[in-house]
Formats: C-alpha cells, structure tokens, sequence
C-alpha cells in the first residue's frame, strides 16, 4: 500500500467469522482515552461502625441499668449537635482515601471512510464492504448446528472471563508475577496478520464457547511506498460497546459495462460513510500499558 499521512488500524481478534481482516482508516483526530479509580475512606468507615457499635452497646447498657434509651439518645444527640455546629474532633487524616480498584478505560472513534483513502479507488472496498465489515464483527454472530441457528456473543462470555481469571491465579501461585492483569502488547511498527479462514473456521467451535473475541486498535502513520505502517501507540483486549454509522447519499458511477444477464460489472455505492465507535478495555489497564516503548 502505498499510503502517506495519519492513521488508525482496527483488528477483531478470535471471532468465529471468517472475515477477519485488518482495516486501515484515515485518522487525525484525538487520541483520548478516559479511565477511574475508586477511593473509599476506610479510617471514617471503620469509625462510623465503631461508634455504631457503642451507640447500641450504650442502649444495652442503659436499658440494663434502667435509664431505657436516653443513654443512646444521648451518644446520638451529642452526635447531631457537632455536625449542625460543624465541628469535627478528627484530624485531616481521618478522611483519607484508600484505592479500592479501577474501572476499564474507555475511548471513542468517529471514523470517516472515502473512496481513494487507501489508494483503491473503489467505493465498494473502501467505504461499503469495511464499514459492513466492522458492523458484522460488533453485533451478535449467527451460528449454525445443523439447520439451527442461535446467536453468539460478539465479545468475550462468562465463561471466557472465569476461564481467563483462572489463568491468571493459577500463574500468580507458579510465578510470583502480579502483573497478570496488564493487557497484552502489540509491538510498534509491527501488526499481527489475519488468520486464514481454514484456521479460524477449525477454532469455530471453540470460539462459539468462548464468545466473540475481542478488538485491537493502533495509531500512527504511513511513510509513502511499501514501508509499512508505524505504529507509535497501540491497545489491545478491547469491546465495543456502542457503534453506529452513516453512508454519503452520493453514489459511485457504474462504469456501464454490462456482462451475461444485463448485470452491470460495477454497482454503485455511497462514495464516503462514518462510523461511531465507542471501545471499553476487556481488563483495567496497568502502569507497564503506558510504559512499554516507543518504537522511534
């Protein structure tokens, strides 16, 4: 491919279809990406319980020495007078924040699709057969036993994230690692190519069990000529949560040249599309996803 200029690549990784391929789509918007961590404050949750406790233990108390509940009435009134007054006896420390975990990161892609883009200059490869691609691959699979067809997930299942899980322990027991989690790497510079669709129709079954797969998005450019596309930035272990997309209303000319049937050998198809992605990371990510490299 001889292609100069920013862009992005886009790969499904395990799905039982045998259309796999790897899209490259023009690219310079932001690369922004959103992630959390959740924060309790343990030393005020564990006071509050405490004083919970005495609060009952002072009504026991007082229902043993025949004063009923005035005594828990009381530890309760005290209570209520310094918070209206807003005086706190705690130091600073006494609401410190202790991490209690992180949520998957997140990040959106508005793609623009045209034909010329990857120097094809065909409306059909470049605009209408990726887009339906990637649409096939976010929605649910259609998988046939016998005459039957039933539906498979289009990302990972439960059994796929237990079995995962299981994975991870039984190689944190043997080697120590506490890394499990990190999401695995994509080398810059460097893309995995698609599988053949003899190996990916042999792994259908296992697949179907284990769900859809997941995606892998990349960032970076084309130099001109055959020299590849560099990537400075990749993710992997990704779902898409949401997708939608749009066709220009302007139609590639048919070429008018007619084979056996009266059937023009060039239909027509919208000349550009969009398409809305919105991607959510499999696992958390961890330090060693930001600090693997760049590959200059």
């Amino acid at each position: 491919m001889n292609l100069h200029g920013s862009y992005v690549w886009l790969k499904k990784s395990g799905s039982p279809s045998t259309v796999n391929p790897i899209w490259h789509i023009p690219y310079d918007g932001q690369n922004t990406m959103s992630v959390s961590n959740n924060y309790n404050q343990p030393i005020k949750m564990a006071y509050e319980a405490l004083q919970d406790v005495l609060v009952s233990a002072a009504g026991d108390i007082g229902n043993m020495a025949g004063f009923g509940a005035s005594a828990a009435k009381t530890a309760k009134g005290l209570q209520f007078l310094t918070d209206a007054l807003g005086i706190k006896i705690f130091s600073k420390g006494y609401y410190a924040q202790a991490w209690t975990g992180s949520e998957p990161a997140t990040f959106s892609l508005k793609l623009k699709f045209f034909r010329g883009m990857n120097n094809k200059w065909s409306a059909k490869e470049e605009v209408y057969t990726p887009i339906t691609q990637i649409m096939a691959c976010v929605v649910p699979y259609n998988t046939f036993i016998g005459s039957n067809a039933m539906l498979t997930a289009p990302g990972p299942n439960a059994l796929q994230c237990f079995g995962t899980f299981a994975v991870d322990i039984v190689t944190l027991g043997l080697t120590g690692i506490t890394s499990a989690a990190a999401q695995p790497t994509t080398t810059a510079g460097a893309v995995a190519t698609a599988s053949t669709p003899s190996a990916v129709a042999g792994k259908t079954v296992l697949n179907t069990l284990l769900g859809g797969g997941t995606w892998q998005v990349g960032f970076g450019w084309f130099g001109g000529g055959d020299k590849g596309m560099k990537t400075y930035l990749s993710y992997s272990a990704l779902n898409i949560t949401q997708a939608s997309y749009s066709f220009s209303n302007i139609m590639e000319k048919s070429d008018n040249k007619f084979e056996k049937g009266n059937k023009p050998t060039e239909e027509n198809y919208p000349i550009s599309g969009e398409m809305d992605l919105t991607f959510k990371a499999q696992n958390i990510f961890s330090s060693s996803d930001f600090l693997r490299g760049y590959d200059s």
